[in-house]
């Protein structure tokens, strides 16, 4: 178990490592927090620098991690997904808590390598699953814990949109943590069959489709469609129970929970209240407070393991699309 930091009062020191698109609202959200003192923000890029400073100007601004590490307490990793394990064990060896952007990792050994290195250095480590902490997500696996639909039969999930390749590796690692991240949340299990169904690749042999099928222990699956072929902004995760169905649609600012009858036919039933708050704020709270209280996250490092498990098993079978993947624990 990870040790706290300071008082439950202090402001903990932080630092955003990495202020690019998606980067800069962690710097929003940092420097907006009472409970934390955004000192640095990190990034290569001097445009990227001048923006954090327009968007935090207390915070102090640097090309480079090493000279910093001894004035915070604890950092926010936003760099790309490749470089997750370089930067995830420089912090997590200089002895501060990471929270790091999804994936972990792009490889299941070197995810176990940085859970196995938070547990030494007894650091908390926390990977970014924005979407666990969405109001309408909470609700929704409040309901499938306290068992209102029944048991599972199935999830379907559907992501598509624009992706940046430039900055992005393929639809499976920019999209995937996502959907994946809430499957393995609601079923409390890792799965243990995964197969690709279907893929899609453009003229520089960089996937842009992908259908994924995750077999359950006890008999259900899960169905992942992902795209970047449509140019609509699709976020739907549909789960059928025994007794009745639900969908979270996160295609529109706010997203929504719809609660369905169990015949497929029929349309929304009731629309589910959910508080508005911001899930990135929820999220780095958590962080804030699992540091403090020396408490495991939620998107800790064992869930995040799982993940990078069933995506790099997809992987591979995109490289070798003769067999599916068995014993995927």
């Amino acid at each position: 178990m990870a040790t706290s930091t300071g008082t439950g009062h202090e402001p903990l020191g932080i630092a955003v490592w990495g202020a690019g698109n998606w980067g800069r609202n962690w710097v929003r959200v940092a420097a907006n927090c009472d409970c934390a003192e955004l000192k640095w923000v990190i990034d290569l890029n001097s445009q990227a620098r001048d923006r954090a400073r327009s968007i935090a100007p207390q915070a102090r601004t640097s090309s480079h991690i090493d000279a910093i590490l001894d004035e915070v307490e604890a950092v926010v990793i936003c760099t790309p997904a490749w470089d997750h394990p370089r930067h995830v064990a420089q912090a997590l060896n200089a002895g501060k808590h990471v929270l790091v952007e999804k994936p972990i990792a792009m490889r299941h050994d070197h995810a176990r390598q940085l859970q196995q290195m938070a547990a030494a250095q007894r650091r908390i480590l926390m990977v970014g699953h924005q979407l666990l902490f969405h109001p309408a997500f909470v609700r929704l696996w409040s309901m499938i814990r306290q068992d209102q639909l029944g048991p599972l039969q199935s999830i379907r999930a559907r992501r598509s949109g624009a992706i940046d390749f430039n900055r992005e590796a393929n639809v499976l690692w920019t999209y995937g943590p996502h959907d994946v991240a809430m499957i393995l949340a609601l079923s409390g299990s890792n799965p243990r069959l995964v197969d690709v169904t279907h893929a899609e690749f453009n003229g520089r042999q960089i996937l842009t489709a992908a259908e994924l099928q995750l077999g359950f222990a006890d008999g259900w699956s899960a169905e992942i469609e992902l795209t970047v072929t449509e140019a609509s902004r699709i976020r739907r995760l549909a789960i059928t129970g025994e007794r009745g169905r639900a969908v979270f649609d996160d295609s529109t600012r706010g997203g929504r929970l719809f609660l369905l009858d169990c015949e497929p036919s029929t349309g929304p039933s009731q629309e589910v209240a959910i508080p508005r708050d911001e899930p990135l704020m929820l999220e780095f709270l958590h962080f804030i407070n699992s540091v403090k209280q020396g408490e495991e996250p939620t998107t800790g490092p064992d869930h995040a393991a799982g993940v990078t498990r069933v995506l790099e098993s997809a992987s591979t079978l995109l490289a070798n699309p003769s067999r599916s993947i068995n014993g995927v624990v």
